[in-house]
């Protein structure tokens, strides 16, 4: 019996399910609503440029991301029973910097789903 096969087996789809996946399927909604509405067009008119209009977005996504990204690497890096925890010999930054890289690809592929679809 592994414990720690045990603790990874329950805390990484939970972790990356309801974390990211969300937080991309509501940015990439929030899109195109934005879409839908013709917000950006609006915003175009009075003289927001392209390139401040998604930065905007990405900056706002990150914000929330990087949010997740700490509070993933707390939980996969506490310890819960007798010392166990799930990733107990990584380094708590290299963790990080992952998650958030791979929050940063979650945001460039909402991105992309977004121009996808032209209406909600």
């Amino acid at each position: 019996h592994d414990k720690y096969l045990y603790i990874i087996q329950f805390w990484f789809p939970y972790l990356f399910g309801i974390a990211y996946v969300y937080s991309v399927m509501n940015l990439t909604r929030q899109i195109i609503h934005e879409k839908v509405t013709r917000l950006k067009e609006f915003m175009k008119i009075m003289g927001l440029a392209n390139w401040q209009h998604w930065t905007t977005w990405f900056a706002r996504s990150f914000a929330v991301l990087l949010i997740v990204s700490i509070m993933n690497t707390i939980l996969l890096k506490a310890e819960f029973k007798e010392g166990i925890s799930v990733l107990s010999k990584s380094n708590s930054t290299l963790v990080f910097a992952i998650l958030l890289l791979y929050g940063l690809h979650l945001i460039t592929f909402a991105f992309l789903c977004s121009t996808l679809f032209s209406s909600g």
